[in-house]
């Protein structure tokens, strides 16, 4: 149960009379009960030492008119039962003087304890709020990017030159995975993402769309991120595994292992195939691809790296935040 739900159940309970009321009356008897307990322990000094948990604790369930009921009931059973002479409401001056103060103090921490439930109730609204606009935000975003991907299709089937068509599939692959990390946006809290679930979906989902046979291994820490640099991480990903399904194996089957793990300070990526390495025609191929890893990694503040063990190894180191 999250925060802004507990608090949505207590301020229903405030909205209720019946329920307010009744916490009253409980923490009354409670509160009346506890100090005849500790009757033989306090002092002449403290006779309202367990009236002002009932006072704070009945304003901030019950609200307003239940708190305020408990502090006036408190300070007349304080009055009768406990302020000398017991059972009478005679006071002295000394007595007067204490139930008076009693009473200030009570009717400030009713103020502000009301204070503070109208404020959480603010922002309780605004938190409401929020999540509405960022809803709509999300399905804006949604659909934009669905008409987008949609004019990259029908381009690409009235393409003639086929280098036209793969940079338009190029272009469409890469706004259809943008569309997958905002789905999965939508689905969390928004405000972080889990970086494993999202890389190994989106590598299953290229390798599953391409006509390669190819063994794919993908070991991911759990590595929750902000949504634009999950965003930037996860376009990084694509754009190295794509390579390596278009270059690595230009005649036979292959393996791509994608890692995902962390140190301290920094976020490792490692994307490796075990194809035919780095040559200068592949190299020239994605030369665009490699432009974007590039200019998304300097936007992360980190770096990239490319050599060829066994094959090809692309390894991008991020600073942790």
């Amino acid at each position: 149960m999250t925060v802004w739900s507990s608090l949505a159940y207590i301020r229903r309970w405030r909205a209720n009379p019946a329920i307010g009321y009744g916490i009253a009356i409980a923490a009354l008897l409670i509160s009346i009960g506890l100090r005849y307990a500790l009757e033989p322990h306090v002092t002449a000094g403290l006779p309202f030492i367990t009236f002002f948990p009932a006072i704070i604790l009945t304003t901030f369930l019950g609200g307003l008119g239940p708190g305020s009921a408990v502090a006036v009931v408190a300070g007349l059973v304080a009055w009768y039962f406990f302020l000398p002479p017991a059972f009478s409401f005679e006071l002295g001056e000394k007595e007067s003087a204490s139930l008076v103060v009693f009473w200030l103090i009570a009717a400030m921490d009713v103020t502000l304890v009301h204070l503070l439930n109208r404020a959480l109730d603010r922002a309780e609204r605004l938190a409401g709020e929020r999540a509405v606009l960022l809803d709509e935000i999300q399905h804006r975003v949604a659909n934009h990017l669905q008409f987008l991907a949609a004019l990259f299709q029908l381009q690409q089937r009235d393409a003639e030159d086929p280098m036209v068509r793969e940079a338009l599939g190029e272009a469409l692959r890469r706004v259809e995975i943008v569309g997958q990390i905002h789905r999965r946006l939508g689905k969390t809290q928004r405000e972080r993402l889990d970086l494993a679930p999202a890389i190994r979906d989106i590598c299953r989902h290229l390798v599953d769309a391409s006509s390669r046979k190819v063994k794919l291994d993908v070991a991911a820490e759990p590595v929750i991120e902000a949504p634009d640099r999950a965003l930037y991480i996860c376009l990084i990903v694509v754009e190295l595994v794509g390579n390596s399904l278009k270059y690595a194996f230009p005649d036979r089957s292959g393996t791509i292992e994608v890692k995902l793990a962390t140190t301290d300070r920094e976020l490792i990526v490692t994307v490796w195939d075990d194809g035919v390495g780095i040559d200068a025609s592949a190299t020239g191929k994605g030369g665009l691809g490699m432009r974007i890893v590039q200019q998304l990694a300097e936007q992360l503040g980190g770096t990239i790296s490319i050599a060829s063990e066994g094959g090809t190894i692309c390894r991008l180191v991020v600073p942790r935040q």
